[in-house]
């Protein structure tokens, strides 16, 4: 079995957090470290969310900026 090209022998496979045993459909790699499912969500799911909050934000900062843009443009056409 291998995981990101590197080969494991199946005994071998465990989640480096709580050393449950790993098949196909449970392994997750991180860093050339492997996870079960839960531990890979536990540790890796907070920074996921934070990441997609972040770019949350920054759209919407962008939409703000982009609407105060439009409207001072609206508001010097018409005082054309």
């Amino acid at each position: 079995m291998a995981s990101d090209r590197t080969p494991y022998h199946k005994a071998c496979l465990k989640c480096c957090e709580c050393a449950r045993k790993l098949d196909v459909m449970s392994l997750n790699e991180h860093d050339k470290l492997l996870y079960c499912c839960v531990c890979y969500q536990a540790l890796f799911q907070a920074q996921v969310k934070e990441v997609e909050r972040r770019k949350r934000m920054e759209q919407e900062q962008m939409d703000k900026e982009s609407g105060e843009m439009m409207e001072s443009f609206y508001v010097r056409v018409r005082s054309w």
